[in-house]
């Protein structure tokens, strides 16, 4: 069984762009919509891992901090694209994607087991943690008015994310063994948005999603989603905005479960 806690402090500074080929909106417009949406996050993270493994070892693994154990960094920059298209009044169509890819090497002072892979005391630990988020989103505009904006969304995500860890030969020489667990999947999701004109360059918009899926290349589990943001329109085709994001998952696939926060 593999268990994963993760805390993670999301803060993005968002850069949002309209087309600059758009002419100026018009009174009959939204303040809280555009033909076209480019955002580009810088996400700063603040981290903690812990990992178990179980495998088909008898007895279970070990529980490993990523952080304190392994030597990884408790913090990270994580960059977020989203493109947006905006069809009329009622209809939105976007892409979003995010991937973090995080390595390290360290040598160990407790013996680790990792599914079928023993890492005695002092032996050197190569060891790896990805995630990558991707979703092509449709939201329907309930309601669409001059300040604000409110309606169901509905996506197809692929969410992958998986650990490795190997034990290195004397002198950092060639792997002596490796094991590693992963998950990739491709599932619908459903959620709800929301954005609020503050005034005539500030917005205000919340976000949430959820997806479960069952025996879907042999994974099982659900993640929910969420985010807080405040944009200023700076400029007539850039701004900038800053907010919270955050994820939570439970998926299990045969004998391992992936639970998590970020």
């Amino acid at each position: 069984m593999l268990k994963i806690s993760r805390q993670l402090l999301l803060i993005a500074v968002m850069l949002a762009l309209a087309h600059p080929t758009f002419a100026a909106a018009t009174p009959e417009e939204s303040l809280v919509l555009d033909p076209w949406e480019i955002r580009l996050g810088g996400i700063g993270v603040a981290i903690y891992t812990e990992v178990r493994f179980d495998g088909v070892v008898e007895g279970g693994g070990t529980t490993i901090n990523f952080e304190d154990d392994l030597g990884f960094d408790s913090s990270q920059i994580i960059g977020q694209l989203s493109v947006a298209r905006q069809f009329g009044r009622r209809h939105n169509l976007s892409l979003t994607l995010f991937e973090s890819n995080r390595s390290s090497t360290q040598t160990v002072d407790e013996t680790i087991q990792w599914g079928d892979l023993t890492i005695p005391v002092n032996g050197t630990v190569s060891s790896t943690y990805d995630a990558a988020f991707i979703g092509l989103r449709y939201t329907y505009w309930v309601r669409s008015r001059e300040r604000s904006v409110w309606g169901p969304t509905f996506a197809l995500v692929r969410f992958s994310t998986g650990s490795a860890l190997s034990l290195r030969g004397e002198g950092g020489g060639e792997l002596e063994a490796e094991n590693d667990f992963k998950i990739d999947v491709p599932v619908p999701q459903v959620g709800f948005m929301y954005r609020q004109a503050l005034s005539e360059r500030w917005m205000f918009a919340a976000e949430v999603g959820y997806l479960t899926f069952s025996d879907i290349a042999d994974f099982s589990g659900h993640v929910f989603s969420g985010a807080l943001v405040f944009e200023h329109s700076t400029f007539e085709t850039f701004g900038f905005g800053g907010g919270l994001q955050w994820r939570n998952f439970d998926i299990v696939s045969g004998e391992s479960r992936l639970l998590g926060n970020y």
